[in-house]
């Protein structure tokens, strides 16, 4: 579902009738949504759309629109259950809950959702608004506000369409998505669009608005102690139910990607125990990978149907997966679309994904030290080593004058009012909190709802329950997966067996404490190295694209066709100059493939968002 709408502060059915057939105009024109259901309501000081997947359609289980009686329901996205929920209520379908909750004004329960979600509930009596999204800020609801009204959709083009925006640029999220290849915090490209954040509602009524956080990101002071034994077992069964509750009153066809690391390991043995059916998909990018693969299926005994993505037809995939986005996601995620493509077309109705479970498990690029920061920028001079700054004589040597001058002083500030929003000082929960609400948000998540387009996502790691117990245990519990080994260990066996992608050891063979501090050594060594030699040697994956642009023309040309262009010359952050001593650095052995697709990634914005007004004025001018 795309849903949409407006409350504004005066009075009048006629013009909010023309703002609505505004947005539902932009929603309902792009070409991927022919066919698609439009229901709307209107009063004289609000307005709301959701445009919905026709009957059959894969995804239309996870929408649900009710615009009739005396309030307005919309939901995007999935409730798995009401967490302590009353006796009357056991029993009842999530949904119905919520919204009869609603109605009598009962909000408090918002932290008690379990889902990832998106919700609009309008009262017409009282002519009140909720507009709320789950802790994790899953799918992006996009917003704008002034002093005569708020408006908001999952479709940032409704937002523009609506002609209360403008379009100018936000340098500073243009720093931070050239350099993370996220945006952090709430901003977008635009200055007058931000994004809900997560965890957060916003009340609308006749006395004015006010947006409440009610869930926090957890920081320390909440530590889970206990028997090895029996948090073994408490994370086995919080696994096995997470797995269930996605499962839960659908008779889908069911697929996991599985890579052959821990995480799609994990998730295929849950999976196969509940559906034995399942099918198991691994894109081959890695040959080791796709060995741990093929005994991950041998040991479940389940078919593993193998793709290889290591040289897709990137300009389809750019034509594609662009238009689906609302143009801040790097283009290097269009990668697995072609995978899950090819699973929908062979009948799969629900795909299992591992995300954020090595978030929950294993503490996310875990630091040398889990201490705690006293001040600021202690915690973003760590962050920085693991989410570096492009370095200022490369700032100077690709971008523009006046945008190299200022990036350095820009990302830093923007860091720090990021991680204001934080409570913890521990260094470890600061990483981490930065990943959920950085790169997963920003990064992670938009690649699931660009491939969500094309089948249901199912996302066991998104749990709120496994979420709250992971992320309590000690650290020593969840350094190298201990907890996570073991978990698997006793519940798969078989599975145990096959080796760990990082570690290349069964899992029945944990490393020792030493040679875990030597492997957490060598990897910030890496970084380091890396970093040191301004990229000459990448001992990341994304190393591949890195010699697929200097070794592979048709690659190289699909980007280049792109970028050298008077349209990309006339921005105001790149040059011909630029981009030129770009190519020819990475011809010349430095790793620096990420400029280049973050590049595109924002020339296709412009080109999407700006170019087509100004060929708009052309056409009227003509006329």
């Amino acid at each position: 579902m795309e849903f949409f709408g407006f409350a504004k502060a005066l009075p009048c059915k006629k013009e909010s009738s023309r703002l609505l057939d505004r947005m539902k105009t932009a929603v309902l024109q792009k070409q991927h949504r022919k066919g698609f259901l439009c229901k709307t309501f209107t009063d004289d000081v609000a307005g709301f759309g959701a445009c919905l997947r026709p009957p059959g359609n894969r995804s239309a289980s996870k929408e649900s629109a009710s615009l009739d009686g005396p309030g307005v329901f919309l939901l995007d996205g999935r409730i798995l259950e009401v967490r302590g929920e009353r006796p009357a209520d056991q029993g009842r379908a999530p949904i119905d809950i919520v919204q009869e909750s609603l109605l009598r004004g009962e909000e408090d329960l918002l932290p008690r959702l379990n889902g990832t979600f998106n919700i609009v509930f309008w009262n017409k009596a009282k002519k009140s608004l909720l507009l709320a999204t789950d802790r994790y800020g899953f799918k992006p609801v996009f917003l704008h506000r002034n002093k005569k009204a708020l408006l908001f959709s999952t479709d940032i083009d409704a937002l523009l369409a609506a002609g209360m925006t403008g379009k100018e640029i936000d340098d500073e999220a243009i720093h931070d998505f050239l350099n993370f290849q996220f945006v952090l915090g709430n901003k977008t490209f635009f200055k007058s669009i931000s994004v809900l954040p997560p965890g957060t509602m916003i009340r609308k009524t006749r006395e004015g608005q006010s947006e409440t956080r009610y869930w926090q990101y957890p920081s320390a002071g909440r530590k889970r102690n206990g028997a090895l034994p029996d948090l073994v077992a408490e994370g086995a069964h919080l696994l096995e139910r997470a797995v269930q509750k996605q499962l839960a009153g659908s008779d889908a066809r069911t697929a996991v990607t599985l890579s052959g690391g821990l995480d799609s390991r994990v998730v295929s043995g849950f999976v196969a125990r509940e559906r034995p059916d399942v099918g198991l998909f691994h894109g081959r990018w890695h040959a080791f990978e796709a060995e741990y693969a093929r005994q991950v299926a041998q040991a479940l005994g389940v078919p593993l149907f193998e793709l290889d993505l290591a040289d897709p037809d990137w300009k389809c995939l750019l034509r594609d997966c662009h238009p689906l986005t609302a143009g801040h996601l790097s283009c290097h995620q269009f990668w697995l679309t072609d995978l899950v493509r090819e699973i929908a077309a062979r009948g799969y109705g629900k795909l299992f994904d591992g995300v954020l479970l090595d978030v929950v498990f294993q503490p996310h690029m875990l630091t040398l030290r889990s201490a705690e920061a006293v001040s600021m920028s202690e915690k973003i001079k760590e962050l920085l080593f693991i989410y570096p700054l492009i370095p200022a004589d490369y700032s100077e040597k690709y971008f523009s004058r006046d945008f190299a001058l200022h990036h350095d002083a820009v990302c830093r500030q923007n860091m720090a009012e990021h991680l204001a929003t934080f409570a913890g000082n521990d260094l470890l929960e600061t990483s981490q909190y930065f990943y959920c609400t950085g790169r997963g948000r920003g990064y992670i998540w938009p690649m699931i709802n660009l491939n969500a387009e094309f089948i249901e996502y199912a996302c066991p790691g998104l749990d709120n329950d496994l979420f709250d117990f992971g992320t309590a245990l000690p650290v020593d519990l969840r350094r190298d997966g201990l907890l996570y080994r073991k978990i698997i260990h006793s519940c798969f066996p078989q599975l145990a067996a096959v080796p760990g992608a990082s570690t290349k050891l069964p899992l029945t063979k944990a490393p020792s404490q030493l040679s875990r501090r030597l492997a957490e050594y060598l990897s910030l060594l890496k970084y380091a190295t890396s970093r040191a030699l301004r990229g000459r040697i990448d001992f990341l994956p994304s190393a591949d694209y890195n010699h697929s642009f200097r070794k592979k023309p048709a690659f190289r040309a699909v980007f280049l066709e792109i970028l050298d262009d008077e349209r990309t010359y006339q921005r105001r952050f790149f040059s011909r100059n630029g981009i030129e001593k770009l190519t020819a650095d990475i011809d010349r052995g430095k790793n620096l493939f990420s400029l280049i697709e973050t590049m595109t990634t924002m020339e296709l914005f412009f080109r999407k968002y700006i170019d087509e007004d100004v060929r708009a004025g052309d056409d009227k001018a003509d006329r």
